[in-house]
């Protein structure tokens, strides 16, 4: 087996079995801590970004119990995202969905973060009838340098 890591100002590829398998534990444990983070990164900013996009109104309760709704009170307002704006939240359901995995096989380790919900990438990266509405890209580029620290940090000798 082989390590090989590269970015912009580093690259480094290691072949003794001894020292991959601490890497490779480490390597595991290092990117779980960061997959966790870009996903918590990113539920922080789809929540506290504010929403300056249109204003509209939508029944209260779900779906499947909306016909027993009736009176004004029984609307809820809702402040949308404009457009390059993270998404505004409205029910909970993306950031509920985000989630992380990390999985290891004889080209290395992947970490992946993400949603399960439909239109998260209709929201990532626009649709034909919507611009985008950014979240996960935003939250990666914020953080990127400390992404790559937490990824590599135990495995090269004093990177900072």
């Amino acid at each position: 087996m082989t390590l090989y890591y590269k970015d912009e100002d580093f690259e480094l590829t290691i072949y003794d079995d001894r020292v991959l398998a601490v890497v490779e534990e480490n390597g595991l444990k290092n990117m779980k801590k960061a997959c966790i983070l870009l996903r918590n990164k990113t539920v922080r900013l789809v929540k506290t970004s504010p929403a300056s996009g249109r204003i509209y109104f939508r029944r209260r309760g779900r779906p499947e119990k909306r016909g027993e709704v009736k009176g004004i009170g029984d609307y809820i307002v809702h402040r949308a995202s404009a457009p390059g704006e993270p998404p505004a939240t409205d029910r909970g359901l993306l950031i509920m969905s985000c989630d992380w995995r990390v999985s290891k096989d004889e080209e290395g380790i992947l970490g992946e973060a993400g949603s399960n919900v439909k239109y998260d990438d209709a929201l990532e990266f626009g649709s034909v009838n919507m611009a985008p509405r950014p979240h996960w890209r935003p939250a990666l580029n914020n953080n990127r340098e400390k992404l790559v620290e937490t990824i590599v940090k135990g495995l090269i000798p004093d990177y900072e």
